[in-house]
C-alpha cells in the first residue's frame, strides 16, 4: 500500500513543477528581444528618456522616481515620498517631469528643488472601477497625453497652455498601461500589459502597427526609440528592463 505521505509529498513536487514551468515559460526570450537587465524598481510602471538621451527616468508604483541607466542601473533618486505613480513623462524644454497618481486621479509635476509632487490637474470619471484608473502619461508639443487603463480605456488631452482638456475612448482589448509620444511622426505608443501588445495610433485614434510581447510578463513601462529600432519595456511584476527590437519597418 503506498504511503500517503509520500503520495502528498510527490503531489506538491509536481504541483511546484508545473508552475516553475509555467513560470519559466513566460520568460523565454524571443528573436525580438536583445536583452533584459534587472533594475531595483519595485511596481516598474513608467519611463521615459532623460535629458542627455543616455538614460532613462523611471517611476514605480510604491511612489518613487529614479533615474537609470541602460542596464537598469539607479543612478539618481529623485523622489520616494509615496504615492500611487503610474507614468512618467518629460517636457524637454523645461526638463519638468509630469507623473500620474491613479488612486488620486491627478496629474502631477516634481518640483526637484523641494523634491515634493504639485499638482497640475484632476481627472474625474464617472463610476470608475478601483485600480483601473490613471495609468500613463506623455509629452508631445506643448501637450499632455494621458491614459485612463480601463472602463473605459480613455485618452486624454491635455493643452498646456490652454489649460483644455478633450478625450477620446479607445476600443481594443486589454489595457492602455503606458504611453510614449512619438515626435517622428507624431504619434502615440501603448503598451497593453494584458494583451501583451505594443500599438502604435495616430492622434486621431487611427491604429498604425502592433507588435507582440509575450516575454514580458506585466508591460507598464514603454520608451521607443525609432532612430535605433528600439523598444525599451519595464515590467511591473518582475523591475526588469527589455531591450526589444522594433520590427516596424519606415
Amino acid at each position: 500500500m503506498s504511503n500517503p505521505f509520500y503520495l502528498v509529498l510527490l503531489l506538491l513536487f509536481f504541483q511546484s513543477s508545473r508552475a516553475q514551468v509555467a513560470l519559466e515559460d513566460s520568460f523565454v526570450s524571443t528573436q525580438d528581444e536583445i536583452n533584459r537587465y534587472q533594475t531595483k524598481i519595485n511596481g516598474f510602471s513608467g519611463l521615459i528618456f532623460d535629458e542627455t538621451g543616455e538614460g532613462f527616468y523611471a517611476v514605480s508604483d510604491y511612489g518613487r522616481i529614479v533615474r537609470i541607466d541602460f542596464q537598469g542601473k539607479t543612478i539618481e533618486n529623485l523622489y520616494k515620498k509615496g504615492g500611487d505613480l503610474e507614468g512618467i513623462t518629460l517636457d524637454p524644454q523645461s526638463s519638468t517631469l509630469y507623473v500620474v497618481d491613479e488612486k488620486k486621479m491627478r496629474v502631477l509635476r516634481l518640483n526637484r528643488a523641494e523634491k515634493k509632487l504639485e499638482s497640475v490637474l484632476k481627472i474625474k470619471i464617472p463610476n470608475l472601477k478601483r485600480n483601473k484608473g490613471l495609468e500613463a502619461i506623455a509629452y508631445g508639443r506643448d501637450t499632455l497625453y494621458i491614459g485612463n487603463q480601463f472602463t473605459p480605456k480613455r485618452l486624454f488631452k491635455y493643452a498646456l497652455k490652454t489649460q483644455t482638456l478633450t478625450y477620446f475612448d479607445l476600443e481594443y482589448g486589454g489595457y492602455l498601461s503606458d504611453l510614449f509620444y512619438d515626435d517622428t511622426d507624431q504619434t502615440l505608443w501603448i503598451a497593453n500589459s494584458k494583451g501583451k501588445v505594443i500599438y502604435q495610433y495616430d492622434l486621431h485614434g487611427t491604429l498604425l502597427y502592433q507588435q507582440s510581447i509575450p516575454f514580458v510578463q506585466k508591460a507598464e513601462a514603454l520608451v521607443v526609440d525609432r532612430k535605433n529600432k528600439v523598444m525599451w519595456i519595464g515590467c511591473d511584476y518582475t523591475g526588469l528592463l527589455h531591450q526589444v527590437k522594433l520590427k516596424k519597418q519606415d
